[in-house]
């Protein structure tokens, strides 16, 4: 069964099947977007991450009635922690991408003041990919 595939009948189902469905289709998301973070191949992939857990998180909140046994206050946090542990990755992606904007078409002087600060983007990054890994 690929988890990431969520069933054509998904809606005819009970509603406690259907909701862990959603919420295990959102887990396997969030696995698939860490394994292209910690391989670096998908320039997307901590974005996707971090959609998957906040879908799963908010997924959890809406639903935990329908599960059996509430998904818990700590699941919810370290879910939320875990997302916050995302933010400093994601402004850096962010920051390289302004910066590299900005370096287009410089002259060299100018041009070494956008390497210093693309390097120094660059570790951050990487340094909060391992974070999430």
């Amino acid at each position: 069964m690929n988890l990431n595939r969520l069933p054509a009948d998904l809606l005819d189902r009970p509603v406690e099947e259907a909701v862990r469905r959603v919420a295990l289709s959102e887990l396997a998301r969030a696995e698939i977007a860490r394994a292209a973070l910690e391989r670096r191949d998908d320039a997307e992939a901590l974005h996707d991450f971090r959609v998957a857990v906040r879908r799963l998180r908010s997924h959890l909140r809406a639903y935990r009635k329908a599960f059996d046994g509430d998904p818990g206050k700590k699941l919810l946090r370290r879910l939320r922690k875990l997302g916050a542990a995302t933010n400093p990755g994601r402004d850096a992606e962010v920051g390289l991408a302004w910066v590299e904007s900005l370096g287009v078409g410089l002259r060299a002087g100018h041009r070494r003041g956008v390497d210093w600060l693309t390097n120094r983007l660059e570790a951050r990054r990487d340094g909060a990919y391992r974070e999430v890994e």
